[in-house]
């Protein structure tokens, strides 16, 4: 892939929603099961969590869409027989260049340095695999 076609995004969302595991879940079903992104979910405090995904610019142009649909009004009022609605609301979207660091889908308790590349034992995570049980 080119650098064209591959990115890296880091996206703030702020709202009750972001500490709940039901919210981290669904993050990581549509960042690597639905778009085959690689991502790292910190939460930041203050009801807000960091997202940063590396993959196919496409792929994170539709999640980004995906976070502005949990946002909007329409989606506050909706009711769902699935889950309850996520209150979250987009604060940043911060395109970067793709560095390949990131695999699969990890929830730290503090976010990576945005200067550096993540690398392993860098930051305390709970990896979560792609299991039947972490989702």
């Amino acid at each position: 892939m080119t650098s064209a076609e591959t990115a890296r995004l880091r996206v703030v969302v702020q709202g009750p929603s972001t500490s709940t595991a039901l919210f981290r879940s669904d993050v990581k079903k549509n960042l690597v099961f639905f778009r085959g992104c690689s991502s790292i979910y910190s939460e930041i405090g203050n009801d807000s969590a960091e997202i940063i995904a590396e993959g196919k610019k496409p792929q994170l142009e539709r999640f980004i869409q995906w976070c502005n649909e949990l946002s909007s009004e329409a989606a506050k009022a909706k009711s769902s027989f699935q889950s309850p609605k996520h209150e979250i609301s987009v604060t940043s979207v911060d395109w970067q260049e793709y560095v390949g660091d990131l695999k699969g889908f990890t929830a730290t308790s503090a976010p990576p340095s945005l200067g550096e590349p993540h690398t392993e034992g860098q930051i305390e995570a709970s990896t979560m695999g792609g299991t039947d049980e972490s989702v």
